[in-house]
């Protein structure tokens, strides 16, 4: 019995899981929102992002 609990338990948490996984995966963290409007913006005034060697 209590291995069809846990079987059924499983079961459960899957959905939750992939839904998270999901969402970590597709939407950015507030730390990486905020470094591509950094870059947007200092793109944006002309500033160069990476020193050219030549």
């Amino acid at each position: 019995m209590a291995n069809v609990i846990d079987d059924l338990e499983h079961r459960r948490r899957i959905p939750l899981i992939t839904t998270a996984r999901y969402m970590a995966a597709h939407f950015p963290t507030r730390r990486e929102a905020e470094q591509t409007f950094s870059i947007a913006m200092r793109l944006d005034r002309g500033e160069q992002l990476h020193e050219s060697d030549s």
